[in-house]
C-alpha cells in the first residue's frame, strides 16, 4: 500500500455541554482519533448513532473544525490552511451524503446539479469543457450521458444516489467520503453502489472513507475498518478479521447484533454476552464501555490505550488477547 493520503491526527471535537450560562463540562464528540487512507485504499467507520462518525466526515471535508488535532490531506494540514490553498484543495476531497432525494435540486437538470463542484472549484472552465466533463462522469458512474437533460424526480433512489456520486467525481478527487451512502436504499440498489465503490477504488485508485452503521456492507467493501464508540476509536484492523476475531466487547456486540453478517462457529453468543446492560450507566471515564461490557473487572477504571494486538490490528480493551480465537 502506498504512503498515506489522508491522516488524521489525534482529533478531537468538544461541544458545549449545555446553554450560555452553564457550568456543564464541554461533551466529546471525537475524542483523539487517529486514522489514515491511503490512495486506492477503502477505510469502514462502524458505530452506532451518536459515535461520532459524521462529526468525523465533516471534520475530515473542512465542513467543521476540529478542537485540537490535525488533518493532512498529502502532509496539507486541511484546517491551517489559508482559505484560498483550501479551496484549492476541496477539489481534492469530496462528499456523498445519505439521503439521495434531498440532496438534489429538484428544480435543476442533472447537468447543472453534477456540474455545480466545477464552478465553485474550477471557475474558469468554460461551459463546453464542464458538460463535457459531466458527461464523462455519469458515464463512469452506469448513467448516460444524456441524463444530463434529466431532473431528478425521474430517476429511482439509486440512479438518484449514482448522481449524488457524479457530482463528487466530478472535481476528480483523489478522496471520497460516503457518510451511510448506501443507507436510504434498499438490499438490491445497495449492492450496485458497493460495487461501484468498488470499481472506483481498484480502477480509479480513489481512497474511500466509508462510514456506516450498516457492518454487512462495510465487510463487503473495506480494507480496513475503525470501530468507533462515543467519539473514541476502540478498534482497528484488516476488514476480513475484525468482525471474524473481534479484540474489544463492543466490536464483538457489534458483529453478533447484525443478522447479514457471515460470522464463523467461534463467533456464536456466549453465556458472558447475555450481561444485561439495560440499566448500566456509560462511563465517564477510563473505559467508556466498562459499564455495558461482559468482562468489565477493576482495571476497566484505567483508560485503555488503543495498542497494538496483532498483525496491523489494534484494540483499546485491557483484555483483548483474551478475546482472540
Amino acid at each position: 500500500m502506498s504512503a498515506s493520503l489522508l491522516a488524521v491526527d489525534a482529533v478531537s471535537k468538544l461541544y458545549a455541554g449545555g446553554g450560555l450560562f452553564s457550568r456543564r463540562p464541554p461533551l466529546p464528540a471525537l475524542d483523539r482519533v487517529s486514522l489514515e487512507v491511503s490512495a486506492g485504499q477503502i477505510h469502514g467507520i462502524v458505530g452506532e448513532s451518536g459515535s461520532g462518525k459524521s462529526t468525523l466526515a465533516r471534520i475530515v471535508t473542512a465542513l467543521d473544525r476540529p478542537s485540537s488535532g490535525r488533518v493532512l490531506l498529502e502532509g496539507d494540514d486541511l484546517h491551517d490552511l489559508p482559505a484560498a490553498a483550501l479551496r484549492a484543495r476541496r477539489r481534492e476531497i469530496q462528499m456523498v451524503f445519505q439521503d439521495p432525494y434531498g440532496s438534489l435540486d429538484p428544480r435543476q437538470r442533472v447537468g447543472r446539479i453534477v456540474a455545480e463542484p466545477l464552478h465553485l472549484v474550477v471557475p474558469k472552465l468554460s461551459r463546453a469543457e464542464r458538460m463535457a466533463r459531466v458527461e464523462v462522469v455519469l458515464e463512469s458512474v452506469g448513467l448516460a450521458a444524456s441524463d444530463a437533460m434529466r431532473r431528478p424526480h425521474e430517476f429511482s433512489g439509486g440512479q438518484r444516489q449514482r448522481i449524488a456520486i457524479a457530482r463528487a467525481l466530478v472535481t476528480r478527487p483523489k478522496l471520497l467520503v460516503a457518510d451511510e451512502a448506501v443507507s436510504a436504499l434498499d438490499l438490491s440498489v445497495q449492492a450496485q453502489i458497493l460495487n461501484l465503490f468498488l470499481d472506483l477504488s481498484d480502477q480509479e485508485g480513489l481512497a474511500i472513507l466509508f462510514i456506516s452503521h450498516n457492518l454487512s456492507a462495510v465487510a463487503a467493501i473495506a480494507d480496513i475498518v475503525s470501530v468507533m464508540y462515543r467519539g473514541r476509536i476502540v478498534e482497528t484492523g484488516p476488514a476480513e478479521a475484525i468482525f471474524v476475531d473481534p479484540r474489544h466487547p463492543y466490536t464483538r456486540a457489534l458483529a453478533l447484533a447484525e443478522p447479514a453478517l457471515d460470522r464463523p462457529e467461534s463467533l456464536k453468543p456466549r453465556p458472558a454476552d447475555a450481561r444485561d446492560a439495560g440499566f448500566a450507566a456509560p462511563a465517564a471515564s477510563g473505559c467508556l464501555y466498562r459499564g455495558f461490557c461482559p468482562i468489565a473487572a477493576p482495571i476497566c477504571a484505567e483508560e485503555p490505550l488503543l495498542r497494538r494486538v496483532g498483525p496491523s490490528r489494534r484494540s483499546a480493551c485491557h483484555f483483548a488477547g483474551a478475546l482472540s480465537q
